[in-house]
């Protein structure tokens, strides 16, 4: 059986010219909308796990596993959102309502400061203080602190954003990848030839044999978009 991969992605930076730039800007919108996929289902399976599992954690548990996953969940939603040099920005809360945007917002600002950083927030998530106390007739100093582990609220917050965040993203995936389908249909044998000209290695990319043989065989991978040249 005949069985060929060529990577887009880098074959896209052989083709040299603003003439191209239409079709290396869909493959990375395309890309963009798969990768910010992948975040948001991350942190709806994070979510997930802190509802359904928390019951079950041990006390001594508690404190680590709960708070790590909505960490987690904070951390990749506010990095789905944004844009870097590596990503071009999907900008899925376009979709939101007035009040999901609200929403969206303050869990931006939760994780700028006081998860990815520390911060206060007005004592609702982090608060310390040193203290001077009189007992009795002792006198000493001390610390307390308080830290938020787990607010079911801004999990419920969360989930109501990805209700909306997700279907569109991947409305946004399916309209970039036909973008892509319709700007390979406009090169030429020369230029299509160049951007076909990067071998995608599975085994060297998965390095995993188990993972290089779902990428033929399983629907994971798949796709529809089948290029006529």
């Amino acid at each position: 059986m005949h069985r060929k991969a060529c990577d887009l992605t880098a074959g896209a930076f052989r083709l040299i010219g603003p003439q191209y730039q239409p079709l290396i800007n869909a493959i990375k919108r395309a890309q963009a909308a798969e990768s910010v996929s992948l975040d948001l289902h991350s942190v709806q399976d994070s979510l997930d796990a802190l509802i359904e599992r928390g019951k079950e954690l041990k006390a001594e548990m508690e404190d680590i596993v709960a708070p790590a996953l909505l960490t987690h969940a904070i951390v990749l939603y506010v990095r789905a959102s944004s844009s870097s040099s590596e990503r071009f920005k999907v900008g899925f809360e376009g979709a939101f309502s007035p009040e999901q945007r609200d929403a969206h917002n303050a869990i931006v600002r939760l994780r700028d400061k006081c998860v990815a950083h520390f911060g206060e927030d007005n004592g609702n998530w982090n608060s310390e203080k040193l203290l001077y106390i009189e007992n009795g007739e002792s006198n000493s100093l001390n610390f307390v602190h308080k830290r938020t582990h787990v607010d079911f609220y801004v999990v419920m917050i969360m989930k109501n954003l990805l209700e909306t965040a997700i279907p569109s993203v991947i409305d946004r995936r399916a309209r970039a990848i036909d973008k892509v389908d319709e700007e390979i249909q406009k090169l030429s044998a020369a230029d299509a030839s160049q951007l076909l000209s990067v071998p995608f290695e599975e085994s060297s990319f998965f390095k995993s044999k188990g993972l290089g043989d779902r990428f033929w065989d399983s629907d994971s991978y798949s796709s529809t978009v089948k290029v006529r040249i």
